[in-house]
């Protein structure tokens, strides 16, 4: 390794490049190639070959690297082939041509489809896909092609926004959806820009803002094509409505969302409709929204027949495409209204399913912010000297814990 790492170090100085410059073009983590340097680890053949090509060596690094002493391909060389295999399918989209867009198309499709992927994964998958989508505007002089890139550049962006506020990322998911609105708007993409501001102002009821939500909902209805993306809003609208107390506005709201979502069966959106996934409003998330509006006024009745409206949507649907995700959040709704019913066997029986069924994976802040409603009216009212219920209080404060 000692001869190696010279010829590495020798070869470094005549080209009169750094680790770092070399590091980007492997591509590879800067540490792993000043071990290399250093003599403290032995190279992988295709981290080999790929220096060659770099440094144009003519075959002395070859020459020096041998055989690894261990036989055996380690950790580093699995992740460095997966890195150059990554980075080679960047420098194959990168390449204008309508192949390469459409394969973006089906990438951006595939990522908003994906019903039980963690946040994160869904994060890292939008962001590659962005870095795509921006490095291929960067070549074409296509202005369709270009338009096409612009809207799965703003897509990702929007998904890594709503994915960010699952890993508790709050501010930085508001900058993400600031940029996804920004490149809504460039190609003129009213359901996108519409189902952004939605974005937005979700993020501002969840931080207990519903002004600025209202704000940010009255500019989407403005743009917002009829139908589903106008429904959507409607709905995040009677939130805002309840969380400022306003019973006659929220249930107003919920009668408008519902009409304009009777009227989605006339105006077919391209984005709700046709990508769909992350970007679907069905049926059941219209209840679950609806759900949350009652319960944040206290109206378990209401809340209680939306969340097993919602429910049933999803029972309906194959089990490999239910979204577990929502599914546990509309059990612990259930939960939180039986408990506004003084329905405690039945809360009871909703919570025990979802601390059952809740994988590590799949927690995220809208299950934690629900569970934290649901122990707020454990600890009031009648509940707070039930042992019961505080064994169930108990329970969700634990639930982290075993993750």
């Amino acid at each position: 390794m000692a001869d190696f790492a010279d010829e590495l170090s020798s070869l470094l100085t005549e080209r009169r490049m750094s680790l770092r410059q070399v590091a980007r073009r492997v591509p590879c983590d800067n540490g792993y190639l000043s071990k290399l340097a250093n003599g403290l680890k032995h190279p992988s053949p295709a981290t080999v070959a790929r220096l060659e090509e770099i440094l144009e060596a003519g075959g002395r690094l070859l020459r020096h690297a041998g055989p690894d002493p261990s036989g055996e391909p380690d950790a580093d060389e699995v992740a460095a082939a997966v890195r150059e295999a990554e980075a080679e399918q960047s420098r194959l989209l990168a390449e204008p041509g309508q192949p390469s867009v459409d394969a973006l198309w089906e990438a951006a499709l595939e990522i908003a489809r994906a019903a039980n992927r963690s946040a994160l994964q869904t994060f890292s998958a939008s962001h590659q896909l962005r870095r795509h989508a921006l490095g291929m505007a960067g070549t074409t002089r296509r202005p369709g092609a270009l338009s096409d890139l612009y809207v799965i550049t703003g897509q990702a962006t929007a998904l890594m926004a709503s994915t960010a506020f699952d890993l508790n990322r709050w501010d930085e998911s508001a900058a993400l959806a600031r940029s996804a609105v920004s490149y809504a708007a460039l190609v003129g993409s009213t359901s996108l820009h519409a189902w952004t501001l939605g974005l937005a102002a979700l993020l501002a009821n969840w931080r207990d803002e519903p002004d600025t939500a209202l704000r940010h909902l009255r500019r989407g209805m403005q743009i917002a094509p009829p139908g589903t993306p106008r429904a959507r809003l409607g709905y995040i609208a009677a939130r805002s409505y309840a969380l400022l107390g306003d019973a006659a506005a929220t249930s107003q709201a919920i009668d408008r969302a519902r009409c304009d979502q009777a009227d989605g069966t006339r105006h077919r959106d391209l984005l709700s409709d046709e990508t769909g996934g992350e970007f679907a409003f069905s049926p059941a998330r219209a209840d679950a929204c609806a759900a949350s509006a009652w319960l944040d006024l206290g109206r378990g009745l209401e809340a209680k027949v939306a969340t097993q409206r919602a429910l049933d949507d999803l029972a309906a649907l194959p089990a490999v495409r239910q979204p577990l995700s929502q599914v546990l959040g509309a059990r612990i709704d259930l939960a939180t209204a039986c408990l506004f019913n003084h329905e405690r066997d039945q809360a009871e029986e909703a919570l025990r399913s979802v601390i059952a069924a809740a994988p590590s994976s799949l927690t995220n802040v809208s299950l934690s912010g629900r569970l934290a409603r649901t122990r707020k009216v454990l600890a009031s009212g009648c509940w707070s000297k039930d042992p019961v219920a505080q064994q169930l209080s108990e329970m969700i404060s634990e639930w982290p814990a075993r993750r």
